[in-house]
C-alpha cells in the first residue's frame, strides 16, 4: 500500500492536542488520504484520484487505498533489444531500472560477421541468425526468472513482433507475463518516456483482470458460490467464506453491524452507525485472504452493487 508518513502532534493552542498533517507536493500525485487523529496523523499520496469525502470514524478509512493499491500494484517491464535487454520495475507511475539479476543483459556470443564481439546479429534473415536470437533470449528468459523470485506482478514485454514472440515462446515465465507491446529502439527509452509507452498496456491489462473478476462471478452464480447484498456478504465476511469481493468504485451506504446482520440505520445521529459499511466489508474481507476488486459503477446493478465470490 502507499508508503505513510507519521508526525507527533504538537500543542496548537492552549489545552489542544490537534494533530499537524504536513506534506511537500512531489510528483503530482493524483489525490491525498489525510487521517487525523487525537495525538497522531497520516497522510499518504494516492495513485488515483479519490473522492472528495470527510469520514468520521474510529478507524481510517480504508476503501480508497486499497482501490489505490490496487491501481500501484507492482509490475515488471521487460525491454527487449540485440543491443541489450532491460528490466524495469514499476509501481504506479512510478518505473524504476533493475541493475541486477543479470540486468542490462547484453549478448555475449561474438558475431563472425564482425571482428570484435558485439550486439550484431547479423542483417540478413539466417537460421543462424535465429538460433542466435533464440540463445540470447534463452538467457534474458533465465535472468528475468531469478528476478521475478523477488516480487509479485504481471510482465509487461516491449520489443519487436519477432522478439516477444520468440521469447514468449519457450519462456519459462510465460504465465507471468501481461501485456506485449510492439516498439522497436524501446531500449533507449528514459524511465519517464517508458511509462507513456506502456500506459495503453498497464489500462488494458486492469481493465481485463475486472472482466476476468466478473466471469469468476458468472461462475460462481452458476456454482452456486455467491453471495450478493451487503447484508448477505457481512455474514459471509464474518465466517470467513469470501473468496473475491466485487464493490463498485461508487457505492456506499450507512448501516449499524451486528454479529451476523447488518441493521438499517433509523437516524443519521444514531452513535452505533458507520457511515460508510463498505469500507468495513473490504477491510474484513481482506484480513481473511480475500482478493477485492473495484469495479465501473453499474457493473453489479443487478446484485446491489456489490457481490462476492464463495470458497465454499
Amino acid at each position: 500500500m502507499p508508503a505513510w508518513t507519521r508526525r507527533r502532534s504538537r500543542p496548537s493552542g492552549r489545552g489542544s492536542t490537534r494533530p499537524r498533517l504536513r506534506w511537500t507536493r512531489r510528483r503530482s500525485p493524483r489525490g491525498r488520504s489525510c487521517s487525523p487523529r487525537r495525538t497522531t496523523g497520516r497522510s499518504g499520496s494516492c495513485p488515483s484520484r479519490p473522492p472528495e469525502r470527510v469520514v468520521v470514524a474510529d478507524t481510517y478509512l480504508t476503501r480508497n487505498l486499497v482501490s489505490s493499491w490496487l491501481h500501484e500494484r507492482p509490475y515488471w517491464v521487460l525491454v527487449l533489444s540485440e543491443e541489450g535487454s532491460r528490466l524495469w520495475h514499476g509501481a504506479g507511475e512510478s518505473l524504476t531500472e533493475v541493475t541486477g539479476f543479470g540486468f542490462p543483459a547484453k549478448p555475449g556470443l561474438p558475431d563472425p560477421q564482425d571482428a570484435e564481439p558485439g550486439a550484431n546479429f547479423g542483417t540478413q534473415p539466417s537460421p543462424y541468425r535465429e538460433e542466435r536470437l533464440r540463445q540470447y533470449l534463452r538467457d534474458v528468459d533465465d535472468k528475468l526468472a531469478e528476478a521475478l523470485r523477488t516480487g509479485k506482478g504481471p510482465v509487461h514485454v516491449v520489443g519487436t513482433a519477432n522478439q516477444i514472440n520468440t521469447l514468449v515462446e519457450r519462456s519459462r515465465n510465460k504465465e507471468r507475463v501481461g501485456e506485449r507491446v510492439e516498439r522497436a529502439g524501446a531500449d533507449k527509452l528514459t524511465g519517464h518516456l517508458l511509462l507513456d509507452v506502456i500506459r495503453p498496456a498497464r489500462e488494458k491489462y486492469t481493465a481485463e483482470q475486472r472482466r476476468a473478476a466478473l466471469d469468476r462471478l458468472g461462475e460462481g452464480i452458476g456454482q452456486r458460490r455467491f453471495a450478493a447484498g451487503t447484508d448477505e456478504i457481512w455474514q459471509n465476511v464474518q465466517e470467513g467464506r469470501v473468496h473475491l469481493l466485487l464493490v463498485e468504485d461508487g457505492f456506499q451506504v450507512s448501516a449499524i453491524p451486528e454479529a451476523t446482520h447488518l441493521r438499517p440505520a433509523a437516524s443519521p445521529e444514531d452513535p452505533d452507525v458507520e457511515d460508510d459499511i463498505v469500507d468495513t466489508l473490504v477491510e474484513t474481507a481482506l484480513g481473511t485472504g480475500a482478493d477485492v476488486v473495484f469495479v465501473p459503477d453499474d457493473a453489479l446493478a443487478e446484485h446491489g452493487r456489490i457481490a462476492a465470490v464463495l470458497r465454499y
